[in-house]
């Protein structure tokens, strides 16, 4: 209910998470599905850290994540089912491999587990739009079918353009090559954009 620390609206927004158990995404398209998704997990994400303050450790913060959770249509998601086992369910990312390392944190979805028909294929630009509130994470940002692939692109390209990094670097003179100095732009990428570099790329090239 509302109180001093958690306001009307507050009130109201958690109230309207109710309407979520009346969701059927059976005969949603893969756009909505995509969509969809992206913006509950931001959204559990946000809600998750209002609720239970800002995790200290990597470690508290995937306790977080695998005990906040909506229940949706007759099914209830966590943040881990959401991110790893619908929108990245095809892939291994490098930071499921730390986590399954040291934190052991469940597989994705079983054979016979009936969230299953909710996944949608795999694209490596979907995670350029989670937000998980830290200084390197992608921004907030809300999406809809009609526009996905333009704003997947976009997510992509305002992460790269605010956190790559530009350096002018003068190239040495060379008798053979160079009669004057000149200098080059190096670009360092974030990590982020390393790992997921081939799936980049091959969209990159499939466009060309």
């Amino acid at each position: 209910r509302a109180s001093k620390k958690f306001p009307l609206k507050w009130y109201a927004f958690t109230k309207t998470l109710d309407e979520l158990r009346k969701v059927h995404l059976g005969e949603c398209d893969r756009e909505t599905l995509t969509a969809f998704w992206i913006n509950i997990y931001n959204c559990l994400y946000m809600h998750a850290f209002v609720i239970r303050g800002v995790p200290q450790s990597e470690h508290e913060r995937v306790r977080v994540c695998r005990q906040a959770c909506y229940k949706i249509g007759e099914y209830q998601y966590s943040l881990l089912d959401v991110k790893y086992s619908i929108l990245r369910d095809t892939f291994m990312a490098p930071e499921r491999l730390l986590h399954e390392k040291i934190l052991l944190f469940p597989p994705s979805f079983r054979e016979n587990d009936p969230r299953r028909k909710f996944i949608v294929k795999s694209d490596p630009r979907v995670t350029f739009t989670l937000c998980n509130g830290t200084i390197s994470s992608p921004s907030l940002l809300i999406f809809c079918a009609e526009l996905l692939d333009q704003l997947l692109d976009y997510a992509v390209q305002r992460y790269a353009t605010r956190f790559s990094r530009f350096d002018f670097c003068a190239m040495r003179r060379s008798s053979s090559v160079l009669k004057t100095p000149k200098s080059v732009v190096r670009v360092t990428f974030p990590e982020l954009m390393i790992w997921y570099r081939r799936g980049l790329m091959g969209r990159t090239s499939s466009k060309k």
